[in-house]
């Protein structure tokens, strides 16, 4: 440790008043005196240090023993990374966001937001209730963009984005636009009722994404505007699961993670809690309803993804666990 060599230098001939050339104790008053307060000297310190590290040794952990690197202090100027993180920051992330607004994926905050002031005549105009996530992937890219390379505009456009997501969240903190909106949903595996067919709705799945974001935008920018949406969203998750609640994890493993960063952003144990919850409810079957089950009342094509779009992009292959959009496996009649 730290202060082996310290202790070795405390405890050493010399330090004991022993003459380490030739091994002889000082003889003189003046040298036991000096010898005598030296010794207690180096006693009180061994004490304060052996109380000091049993402290240490007791005190919890709050992560991994080796932390990462923070992405804000990287900063690569390469030949070779160098000119492709440019190329990402100034022609990538842009053009995402463009297919974002041109594909309605932007648009369902702002259907959202006005269903939420009393519209109802609003559609879901986009292919897909995960196309939500799509747009949080893209804010934290720009997150890491804007962490090495200022942007003003960039900033500006995250900024209204933000505000469109924190418009179209509902007042408990449920954000999921395929819902709020009303209207025909997206796919039939939507579910009728909040949670009840996580096997394939994406509903964490969204909001684990939206961790990952908000905490990449904090850590960028010193911004809360979208941290404050994701605790939102997390505490009202942390009252719907966990022992005694909810307890079936989602179909598509996402919001594991994002509860981990957003334990690291706001050092809330909850939220870590909360992730190993879902991670050791995988896979079992005691208390919850089976996923060949789950929606099965209101979701009677669950197990097949239109092939048409409501919008003008072509239907994308789903990441959900049933595999492509158009050749669909049958799900599963028993939980994994």
């Amino acid at each position: 440790m730290w202060w082996d060599g310290r202790i070795q230098g405390m405890l050493s001939p010399g330090s004991l008043g022993v003459d380490s050339a030739v091994g002889r104790r000082y003889s003189s008053a003046k040298g036991v005196q000096a010898m005598r307060k030296t010794m207690v000297i180096n006693l009180f310190i061994l004490s304060v240090l052996a109380i000091s590290v049993g402290a240490c040794s007791n005190a919890p952990k709050a992560d991994y023993p080796a932390a990462p690197v923070p992405f804000t202090d990287v900063h690569l100027t390469d030949a070779f990374w160098a000119p492709r993180l440019e190329t990402n920051r100034t022609v990538t992330i842009p053009h995402n966001f463009k297919k974002s607004e041109e594909t309605g994926r932007v648009k369902n905050f702002e259907l959202a937001e006005a269903a939420l002031g009393g519209a109802v005549d609003g559609k879901f105009c986009s292919s897909y209730p995960f196309d939500d996530s799509d747009v949080y992937k893209v804010i934290e890219a720009a997150s890491y963009a804007l962490a090495t390379h200022p942007d003003p505009e960039l900033e500006k456009y995250v900024d209204g984005l933000v505000a469109k997501i924190a418009a179209a969240q509902e007042s408990d903190g449920y954000l999921y636009a395929a819902r709020t909106i009303g209207g025909p949903p997206p796919q039939d595996w939507v579910g009728k009722e909040r949670w009840s067919n996580l096997y394939m709705s994406h509903e964490l799945y969204n909001v684990g994404h939206l961790y990952e974001a908000a905490a990449a935008h904090f850590q960028a920018t010193g911004k809360k505007s979208l941290l404050a949406v994701a605790i939102k969203s997390a505490d009202l998750v942390a009252k719907e699961f966990g022992p005694g609640k909810r307890t079936n994890p989602p179909g598509h493993e996402e919001i594991e993670i994002g509860l981990v960063k957003l334990y690291r952003a706001t050092g809330k144990t909850k939220y870590l809690d909360l992730a190993k919850f879902f991670i050791d409810a995988r896979g079992k079957t005691e208390g919850r309803i089976p996923y060949g089950r789950e929606g099965a009342n209101n979701c009677s094509t669950a197990n097949t993804l239109k092939t048409t779009s409501p919008s003008s992009s072509k239907p994308r292959p789903s990441d959900t666990p049933s595999g492509p959009a158009i050749s669909t496996p049958a799900r599963p009649t028993s939980p994994p």
